[in-house]
């Protein structure tokens, strides 16, 4: 088995794609962050690439991704970090990847996704496609009250990341109550992230309401739309088989030191 520390974008694309919907942000980092922001390696045996391993530092934290056979993911692991990361993969890898990680927290997440059209197109009443214009909101969303609210610098990098990508939302009342997000959209499909809905406000159906927005709007550039719940998320799943998601793949992600939670 050879480490090859510096693959090219054919050689990964090659052995991501196979699996594109659970493989959508590896493939997002190889094409847009590769030599950047994203360090990809490959396990390289007899018959070609067995294994990958992503490191991305464009996160407060140190991510890392382990996709492979066990040999491969044997050698992937050598000189990765394991301290303040958090490490994703596959259920037959976890074992070893956990032998690795001291002190980690684990969590099972699953990889849902919906193809066009959707089996179910729900009332969006209320929900808009959010603009720069917004970002307060956003901002105030998940924002602790007892702070009195967010911060400058919390309301203009909400700002940028509404520019940046395609945000929709529900107001109530003149308050932004729920939300849902894509960075990642691509040909093969877009990735739904940032969902999130008031804590006296769920219930109602509004993540259901927001995530179908959003998917209605990448199935006009794709047929694909997925994202990651944790698996014992019985509520958001259900709200997502709702609109049509249903469970492709399953992931699990080791957290050691960062206190981050899917």
């Amino acid at each position: 088995m050879i480490i090859d520390e510096e693959p090219s974008l054919p050689e990964l694309e090659g052995y991501l794609s196979p699996e594109t919907i659970p493989n959508l942000y590896l493939i997002y980092d190889a094409r847009r962050e590769l030599g950047k922001r994203a360090r990809f390696r490959a396990a390289v045996g007899p018959g070609g690439v067995e294994g990958v391993s992503l490191l991305y530092r464009g996160n407060p934290y140190t991510s890392v991704w382990i996709l492979g056979t066990e040999r491969a993911a044997e050698g992937l692991l050598e000189g990765e970090p394991v301290q303040r990361v958090i490490v994703c993969t596959q259920p037959p890898l976890a074992g070893l990847v956990e032998s690795r990680l001291p002190g980690h927290r684990r969590y099972e997440v699953d990889v849902m996704a919906a193809r066009r059209p959707l089996t179910a197109r729900l009332p969006t009443g209320g929900v808009r496609r959010l603009s720069a214009d917004d970002a307060y909101q956003w901002a105030t969303l998940r924002a602790d009250p007892a702070d009195g609210g967010p911060s400058a610098k919390e309301v203009e990098e909400a700002a940028k990341l509404l520019q940046e990508n395609v945000a929709f939302g529900l107001y109530e009342d003149g308050s932004l109550v729920s939300r849902a997000l894509s960075h990642v959209r691509m040909p093969e499909g877009w990735g739904v992230s940032g969902v999130f809905t008031r804590q006296d406000r769920r219930g109602r159906g509004y993540a259901s309401s927001v995530v179908s927005a959003l998917a209605e709007a990448a199935f006009r550039e794709t047929d694909s739309v997925m994202l990651f719940v944790r698996s014992d998320n019985a509520a958001a799943k259900r709200a997502y088989q709702k609109v049509g998601f249903s469970t492709v793949a399953n992931r699990v992600f080791c957290d050691v030191g960062v206190g981050w939670s899917p």
